[in-house]
C-alpha cells in the first residue's frame, strides 16, 4: 500500500518529468481535468449529505408517527 507521502513523491516527480520534458500544456490538461474530477466529488459529497439529512428526518418522522400510533392505542386499550 503506498503512503500519502510516497503518493505525493510519485506525483511530484511525474510533474516534475512533465515539465523537464517541455509538455507543460500536458501538465495544464491534466491539473485541470483533476481540478475538476475533485468539483464533482465535492458536488457528489453535497448531494449526498443531502440525501441523508433528508433520509434521517422522514426517519424521525417515521418514528414520531410511530410513537404517535402506539400512545393512542395505550390511550384506547384504557
Amino acid at each position: 500500500m503506498t503512503t500519502d507521502t510516497q503518493f505525493d513523491a510519485l506525483v511530484f516527480s511525474d510533474i516534475r518529468a512533465l515539465i523537464e520534458a517541455g509538455r507543460v500544456e500536458e501538465l495544464r490538461i491534466q491539473a485541470a481535468e483533476a481540478y475538476e474530477a475533485h468539483l464533482e466529488a465535492d458536488r457528489e459529497a453535497d448531494f449526498a449529505m443531502v440525501r441523508a439529512h433528508d433520509a434521517e428526518r422522514a426517519w424521525r418522522k417515521a418514528q414520531d408517527a410511530y410513537e404517535a400510533a402506539a400512545k393512542a392505542r395505550r390511550e384506547g386499550d384504557e
